[in-house]
């Protein structure tokens, strides 16, 4: 016998060929339970712009699914660095920028509330959508899901 450990978005690919196959209710479960996709950028700067005493910084955008909430690294961990959120929509739409063209869409709605905001000097992001070791980043119980959902059939 053998266990092994496998992110839900290589199951939901069928990449891996189970011989036996994973049983019905696995499988069904599996179906209730999509991937979804929440990635997240690290942006470093020289010196903080922002203000500093706020957790968090939120960034309203026209279309709900292309906002950005901006968690202050610097707060908790003396770094100067912001953190995006991207919700599922909007991650799948920038998975394929380059960091550069990504940086410029942030910096774009961030110097909105902050004018004087300087480039970054580093940038990190997750790109889980497109990793092929986890094929996004979190499942969620699909709308319509019955109570006893996938969460209660594992």
């Amino acid at each position: 016998k053998v266990l092994i450990t496998v992110p839900h978005g290589v199951l939901e690919r069928n990449i891996i060929e189970f011989n036996p196959p994973l049983p019905e209710w696995k499988q069904k479960a599996l179906s209730l339970s999509p991937m979804g996709h929440d990635d997240r950028v690290s942006l470093k700067f020289d010196q903080v712009f922002w203000d500093a005493d706020y957790d968090y910084i939120g960034i309203c955008a026209e279309k709900r699914q292309e906002h950005i909430l901006l968690f202050n690294v610097h707060k908790t961990l003396q770094n100067n660095r912001l953190t995006a959120f991207f919700q599922p929509d909007f991650a799948l739409k920038t998975v394929d920028l380059s960091d550069n063209e990504l940086v410029e869409v942030i910096m774009s709605k961030l110097r909105k509330i902050y004018p004087d905001a300087r480039e970054p000097t580093q940038i990190f992001r997750t790109k889980w959508a497109c990793n092929p070791l986890t094929f996004g980043s979190l499942s969620y119980p699909k709308a319509g899901s019955p109570e006893d959902s996938q969460f209660d059939i594992m």
